[in-house]
């Protein structure tokens, strides 16, 4: 049986136009890819460019922020004026002050390196200033009694509650942490001392 030529030849054209079909199909595909390959690469450099200028402004601001320095001052201590000079403040009580309070209650911080680093230099003075301001043992002698009075019982408050010391402190300091002996031993003081200071004519 003799099949026509030309049906030969419309088989011949359909197969060359689905090679020809499926290699241009092939080439736009791997077109694409590149294109999206190189599209990729672009937003890659552009974000690392962004992500490099970012890091050189924050690091010329920190850099700045370091020449505004505010004082951090110890002031001259009368020793007649201090706590210990005019309270029983037993050894444990004072050792515990002096690991846990003394930083930011008395007129002899102990200034470390890192005070000397903004921002942090900033936050460390502002607590400080205000921690003296609320409560200076180096000037509990120039307190009124009923100032005394109040003191021993927000002293005994705040470490009960934990309020001091500061958990910002604490996370820089994880040895000030006050334990619950330490605790029950300072309000067991501070009620001791308010007693006596108000059974005082």
């Amino acid at each position: 049986m003799s099949v026509p030529l030309t049906r030969f030849k419309s088989v011949r054209v359909r197969d060359t136009l689905l090679t020809a079909a499926g290699t241009a199909a092939l080439h736009l595909s791997a077109g694409r890819t590149l294109d999206s390959r190189r599209d990729g690469g672009v937003t890659f450099l552009r974000m690392k460019k962004n992500l490099k200028i970012i890091a050189a402004v924050l690091f010329v601001a920190f850099i700045a922020i370091q020449f505004y320095r505010p004082a951090r001052e110890n002031l001259p201590i009368i020793p007649e004026q201090t706590l210990e000079a005019t309270t029983q403040v037993p050894e444990n009580i004072q050792q515990t002050f002096r690991r846990s309070c003394n930083d930011c209650h008395t007129s002899n911080t102990d200034w470390r390196w890192y005070s000397n680093v903004a921002p942090v230099s900033w936050k460390m003075v502002e607590h400080v200033e205000e921690g003296r301001k609320e409560l200076n043992f180096s000037v509990w002698a120039t307190y009124t009694t009923s100032r005394k009075l109040k003191k021993f019982d927000e002293i005994c408050e705040e470490v009960t509650s934990k309020a001091m010391p500061l958990d910002q402190y604490v996370w820089i300091h994880w040895d000030v942490k006050l334990s619950d002996e330490e605790i029950n031993s300072i309000c067991e003081w501070t009620k001791k001392e308010s007693e006596k200071l108000a059974a005082m004519p």
